[in-house]
């Protein structure tokens, strides 16, 4: 998006202001390296003249200061430089001709002395021939054809016939970079606003021109003739007593141009700034503008890309200051759209404040703050909105519910739904008193279908449980209760469904959810915060019908009866039901199905394989050892050690030890240690890291698949959420575990051999909270030998417990449960060039048959389940159900005899 405006009528003057998100310093480094290297050779005199004179160098920022801090600061450095002022006015009086080379000579020591170095680099000085006392004309950025950045325009007319000397360059030259110098600083006003004097000889302006004029007074030729009101250069005072047809009196009104242009004008009457004015500024305004200390702002600012990366630019060579404001967010500033900025009426005078145009914003994640930099740029939280959020164009509807609590074993490559993000965002919003934004995330916060986020962490910012923020906003606290009493079944957990007279269960509410799989975290919250103990009470009444308990944890016992009639039989039924309305076998596909087809798998939950469908890859006909070491030569990669093969076939959970090594020593440690290697190792290691890796520290490998599996692109309508690449030897193996995403396996090296149960045998696997560990370096190991790895379990009381299926199908009379013999698994085998559709949620084991140069290689796509419709509901109602069966006490039968006397 590309805003210009035309400060003239005339075409030739126009500019253009590029908003955040569209500036490219890159781009603009490219357009200047070959300038920047032909600078760099030049001598240092030379350079700053060729500086000078380069058209085609762009600097259209500025520093956003404002006019009164601009002229503060000025101030003070020239009356705190008086010295280095004279010394430079009588080094410059020294030289005797004009030509013209003499101003782009005087420039530097001049920018240096009197602003600082503020101008340098910032100007194209030229000559121009102008009306014989204009002492020149100043212009923003693009005002003068072809110039993209501040130009001084010199009056040539004066110094033709070699009339002007010295004293006059000085007097038109430190006229117009004070011009120059506001320009750089304070930036050009917008087209239409109405002049402030910074390119007119105001009130600013006198400030800065009389100050040099006073300085100069010690000077040894005297003062500067520095001429401010316009009326003198004209030879004539311009005395009223003369006029005979003007009446009107200029003094005390503004005279000059009606709109801005970004040019400077000096012949227009200025005598309405009276010396008492210039006083009364030093005194009163001065020490309440320095106060403000704007150079804080420092020489950069940051844009965010689309992938939400921090983008450092010099202000300089940045946008106009007009065209952003500043937010200001762990220890740096970034530009939002000001026009967008100051629409939002609640921040209108935080950021009119002081003219500064900034906000402070408190303490949050980046994340966090990405979200708030979103509603400023493209007025949503998100600029692509997540499949997990409803988007803003969507109506609302006429019930506004709670989202439905999903609670499973999060992977660490899944994506937070929302909730939590926008709850600190709003804290944030409320912190900043910011009303819009406020209302648009309690909008996105009753529109959010469902949550995976940490229920904790939700309630605990809910009910300010980690600060002392005073009492919860009224609309929060009643999207907090409406998310404690959200059913799965439901619109609206007020309403009673009836079917044929009878009531019927609307499921699980958020608040049972909370209380069964976060019992030690929700007693905690609750006996310490008073707000949520009340609500909680009144959640736990309207669920059960039932009255308000005045004493310990409302329990309700919406489930309870229903629970207490099902039990292992019922889940006996079930996994009956479903081998026979389900063969065991794996569908064997001659070639690769067409998107439709895949969905109809996808629908029933069901695998297939697909022989041979890679055969056209390059990494299927060119993925041997010595190509992979090549093309890996340097990288290091992450990998999984462990002393048997297996990550969690232990009763605690085990993971494995990691640490970094290069790619080919590692490739060459699995070929020796599989079974065709000659060296009997004590360790395994397998490269199996679940992040994403072939786009990431595999990436040289990348090229050589495909980038996605397109009949899966198509039918899901998403991208694959990670490519990953897995290598290893027939010593590692795979302990039995499901994923929450429908996998996509293609093997390339070697074979794999699956073993494969579907979801409804979860009865069967004996999940089982274990206590986490891992591997570490244990004792030294002795000369020659391997280090040694030993358990490292994690001191805690439970709260991380790993739910882990301990039955092991080749093994089916060990850690068995009562429905363990109903499994009916399915086996398959791999080789190479073939492919595998895992649905999500299958529990699979996977071992493997090392290939000819002795180790295996595959890669698989991840696309995220969808988890709206029943299949995760149900997935996990089963799961429920069966463990509060397993709670039941089984009381033996009750007999009763009577005794006869």
């Amino acid at each position: 998006m590309v805003l210009s405006y035309e400060y003239l009528s005339d075409p030739e003057r126009k500019r253009e202001i590029y908003f955040p998100n569209f500036y490219n310093p890159r781009q603009l480094y490219a357009n200047n390296r070959r300038k920047q290297q032909y600078y760099a050779s030049l001598p240092a005199s030379e350079r700053k003249l060729a500086v000078l004179r380069d058209k085609g160098l762009s600097h259209a920022g500025d520093l956003g200061w404002t006019l009164d801090y601009a002229t503060a600061w000025c101030y003070r450095h020239l009356t705190g430089n008086q010295t280095g002022v004279v010394d430079a006015v009588n080094h410059l009086r020294e030289i005797e001709d004009v030509d013209e080379e003499t101003p782009l000579i005087a420039f530097d020591l001049l920018d240096k002395t009197l602003f600082g170095h503020k101008l340098d680099g910032m100007v194209y000085l030229k000559w121009k021939t102008l009306p014989s006392s204009s002492p020149g004309i100043t212009s923003a950025p693009g005002v003068v054809k072809g110039i993209p950045r501040v130009c001084i325009e010199l009056n040539k007319l004066p110094f033709e016939d070699g009339d002007g000397g010295m004293e006059d360059l000085l007097d038109v030259l430190i006229h117009q970079m004070i011009h120059a110098y506001f320009l750089i600083t304070c930036g050009a006003q917008p087209k239409g606003a109405e002049p402030d004097g910074r390119l007119m000889d105001g009130l600013h302006f006198g400030e800065l021109l009389l100050t040099i004029r006073d300085i100069t007074m010690r000077c040894q030729a005297g003062e500067l003739d520095l001429i401010f009101y316009a009326a003198n250069r004209t030879g004539s005072n311009l005395n009223r007593r003369k006029n005979k047809f003007i009446a009107m009196n200029p003094r005390g009104a503004a005279a000059g141009l009606s709109i801005a242009d970004g040019q400077s004008h000096c012949g227009h009457d200025n005598r309405y700034v009276r010396p008492a004015q210039m006083q009364n500024w030093q005194v009163e305004t001065y020490s309440l503008a320095i106060e403000l200390r704007m150079d804080s702002k420092g020489d950069q600012i940051y844009d965010i890309d689309g992938d939400s990366n921090f983008n450092a630019v010099d202000r300089l060579k940045g946008p106009p200051s007009s065209t952003y404001a500043e937010l200001i967010w762990n220890e740096k500033r970034v530009m939002v759209p000001r026009e967008k900025a100051l629409t939002f009426e609640s921040l209108r005078r935080p950021l009119e404040k002081n003219e500064k145009m900034e906000l402070k914003v408190p303490e949050c994640d980046e994340k966090v703050f990405c979200q708030l930099y979103n509603f400023f740029t493209c007025g949503s939280t998100q600029r692509d909105q997540s499949k997990l959020v409803v988007p803003d164009a969507e109506p609302q509807t006429s019930v506004r519910v709670a989202p439905i609590l999903v609670v499973y074993q999060r992977n660490p490559v899944d994506l937070e739904s929302g909730v939590n993000v926008h709850l600190d965002l709003f804290k944030v919003a409320e912190a900043m008193k910011f009303e819009e934004l406020m209302a648009h995330v309690l909008s996105q916060l009753w529109r959010i279908p469902y949550t995976t986020d940490d229920p904790i962490r939700t309630l605990q910012s809910l009910y300010n449980d980690n600060s002392d923020s005073g009492p919860v906003h009224a609309e929060l606290h009643r999207w907090a209760r409406g998310f404690l009493q959200r059913c799965e079944h439901d619109t609206d957990p007020q309403v009673t469904l009836t079917w044929a007279g009878y009531t019927y269960s609307k499921g699980w509410s958020n608040y049972e959810k909370i209380l069964q799989y976060f019992s030690d975290d929700f007693k905690d919250l609750f006996h310490r915060n008073a707000a949520f103990r009340d609500d909680c009470r009144s959640v736990a009444a309207l669920l059960t019908r039932e009255p308000d308990q005045e004493e310990g944890i409302p329990v309700p016992s919406t489930l309870s009866n229903f629970v207490n009639m099902t039990g292992e039989n019922v889940m006996e039924d079930l996994v009956n039901t479903y081998h026979d309305l389900n063969a065991s076998i794996v569908d064997d596909l001659d070639e690769e199905p067409s998107p439709l087809d895949f969905m109809r798998y996808v629908a029933r939950n069901r695998p297939f394989v697909v022989r041979q469908a890679a055969t056209e890859w390059k990494a299927y006909n060119e993925w041997d050892a010595d190509y992979l070491k090549q093309r890996m030569e340097i990288e290091e990669v992450k990998v999984a050690i462990t002393p048997h093969g297996l990550e969690d076939g232990r009763p605690v959970f085990v993971e494995p030890y990691e640490r970094n090594e290069e790619f080919p020593d590692f490739l060459t440690y699995v070929q020796k240690s599989s079974s065709k290697g000659k060296e009997d190792t004590a360790n395994v290691k397998y490269a199996q890291t679940q992040n994403d890796n072939l786009r990431n520290e595999y990436s040289n490998l990348y090229g050589d698949v495909p980038k996605d599996i397109p009949w899966a692109r198509i039918a899901l309508q998403q991208n694959a959420d990670a490519v990953n690449l897995w290598v290893g030897n027939d010593r590692s193996v795979t302990s039995l575990h499901k994923d929450n995403y429908e996998n996509i396996y293609v093997q390339l090296r070697g074979q794999k051999h699956f073993v494969l149960l579907p979801p409804v045998e979860m009865p069967c696997v004996n999940e089982t909270p274990l206590a986490r560990g891992r591997y570490v370096p244990g004792s030294s190991a002795g000369a020659g030998e391997e280090e040694r790895l030993e358990v490292k379990v994690e001191e805690g009381d439970g709260e991380d417990a790993v739910p882990v299926a301990i039955w092991d199908p080749d093994l089916p009379e060990e850690k068995a449960t009562p429905s363990s013999h109903l499994a009916k698994p399915l086996r398959v085998t791999l080789n190479e060039g073939d492919m595998l559709y895992l649905p999500a949620m299958w529990y699979h084991k996977v071992s493997q048959t090392a290939g000819e140069e002795g180790f295996v290689c595959a890669v698989n796509y991840w696309y995220d389940m969808d988890f709206s419709g029943p299949f995760w509901s149900q997935n996990n109602f089963i799961r429920e159900v069966y463990n509060k069966a397993r709670k039941q006490p089984d009381y033996p039968d009750l007999e009763i005899s009577i005794e006869k006397d």
